[in-house]
């Protein structure tokens, strides 16, 4: 326990130098260990050693140096607009993002300190809220009706969202803000790229089930694995060739020859005349 003369001399300090505007509050030990102080003119009560104290270290929150906690910024906020708003969330740093509440609309958000602090209210009354899937939704369906389903989640104005064209059954990806503008169905408006799927039902359009697509489509030039049912016949043609009407080379006699299918030929042609004649030469080689 400090000696009473210490603690008086040091209360004297204090009303001497700074003018009574600041007094002790808490206990004295000695000139190292913190004591509570409060500032009167503020009202604000804070720690510090009384030697730093004797040295000019004064109230942090009227110099500036008091590290804001969710009590200051609470403060902050009533002196700026009262009861009007209401802190909920904890108050960590001034860029954090921390929840309040609009009392007048009982709206609750995510905003940073900072920029609440600057002016930026409400964004449900200030008509910035954040559009949700079931507005974009609303938003569609009184610009086309039931001809368009909102299939995937809205995240912002500018991120695709899957729409699907019920007319055409063809479901696809667009901008939000794209559709909302007007754009509409590529397939219907002979905007879409072609893939493996658009490219089987043409051949299906064309053939019916006279031919299988084997492969997989990657451009109109490329070549891709067809079969034809009829004959079995596999063989790779470009997309557009075959929508061109161009079919099965085998039936159409512009396969190219194998070698198998050569010996065969020549199988056919002169059977085993070749191995016979062989074996006669080597017989007469006897004589």
């Amino acid at each position: 326990m400090a000696k009473k003369s210490n603690i008086k001399e040091f209360k004297e300090k204090i009303k001497n130098i700074t003018n009574s505007e600041y007094s002790l509050i808490g206990e004295y030990f000695n000139s190292r260990t913190k004591v509570e102080i409060l500032h009167k003119k503020c009202g604000y009560k804070h720690e510090v050693t009384p030697n730093a104290f004797l040295r000019g270290s004064r109230c942090p929150r009227c110099s500036g140096k008091m590290k804001k906690n969710t009590e200051i910024f609470k403060k902050e906020v009533f002196d700026l607009v009262g009861d009007e708003y209401e802190v909920l969330g904890e108050y960590v740093y001034c860029s954090t993002k921390i929840r309040m509440k609009h009392n007048k609309c009982r709206y609750e958000y995510k905003v940073k300190p900072i920029v609440f602090l600057r002016g930026v209210r409400c964004s449900k009354c200030a008509g910035v809220l954040k559009k949700t899937t079931g507005q974009f939704k609303k938003e569609v369906s009184n610009l086309v009706g039931d001809e368009y389903e909102v299939l995937g989640e809205y995240i912002n104005a500018n991120t695709k969202i899957r729409m699907k064209h019920n007319k055409c059954g063809c479901e696809y990806e667009v901008i939000p803000n794209a559709f909302l503008r007007g754009n509409r169905c590529p397939k219907c408006s002979g905007k879409m790229k072609k893939n493996t799927k658009i490219f089987k039902q043409e051949v299906f359009d064309l053939v019916g089930n006279e031919y299988i697509v084997l492969g997989e489509y990657i451009t109109t030039d490329t070549k891709i694995k067809m079969k034809h049912n009829k004959c079995g016949c596999e063989y790779e043609v470009a997309p557009a060739t075959f929508l061109h009407n161009h079919r099965c080379p085998n039936c159409f006699g512009k396969m190219k020859k194998t070698t198998g299918q050569f010996k065969k030929e020549v199988s056919n042609l002169v059977g085993d005349s070749r191995r016979s004649s062989n074996q006669d030469y080597g017989t007469g080689r006897g004589f």
